[in-house]
């Protein structure tokens, strides 16, 4: 549901100058990232310094299955950001739908990652995690009860968009 694009629209609509780029390939860890798989350029793209923020986000079950993967490139590709003049974010993604508990082990390594690299998290799980309690029934996934569905693009952006501009959406 292009994530960045929507987020980059929200702002535009209130003159807020916000431009995005991504480097991403489905299924793909920090470490495939840092080591240029898939045909891959995030070191690249981050060490042209042509960015203000980084965004970090791991494979959506990396956090549970790989916790010390995370950690290790995640702390590689923050460096990186900062190094090369940029703030770096970690994105911190939700449970599976089928699966609630996975949120407090995905929380404890993305925010333990932060605190790592000294990076800003942007807690779209836990906005997730809110509104599943709210309101159980929220489409928030897709069909696969992993992936977002356009509303659970919406939400995430609008945390991202309160993270990255202070406001709210």
């Amino acid at each position: 549901w292009n994530l960045p694009q929507v987020v980059a629209q929200m702002a535009e609509e209130r003159d807020i100058p916000l431009v995005t780029r991504q480097s991403t390939s489905g299924g793909t860890n920090l470490g495939q990232h840092f080591q240029g798989k898939k045909g891959l350029k995030s070191k690249e793209l981050i060490q042209s310094g042509d960015f203000d923020i980084v965004v970090l986000q791991d494979h959506s079950r990396r956090a549970i299955d790989a916790p010390d993967s995370l950690l290790y490139y995640g702390h590689l590709l923050g460096e990186l950001a900062k190094e090369s003049g940029a703030q770096p974010y970690v994105y911190l993604t939700w449970a599976r739908k089928w699966d609630p508990s996975m949120q407090e082990p995905i929380t404890k390594q993305y925010k333990a990652l932060a605190q790592k690299i000294n990076a800003k998290v942007v807690p779209v799980g836990l906005a997730w995690e809110k509104a599943r309690k709210i309101n159980p029934y929220l489409p928030l996934y897709d069909e696969d009860q992993s992936h977002p569905s356009s509303l659970g693009t919406y939400l995430s952006a609008c945390v991202f968009f309160a993270v990255l501009t202070d406001q709210s959406p």
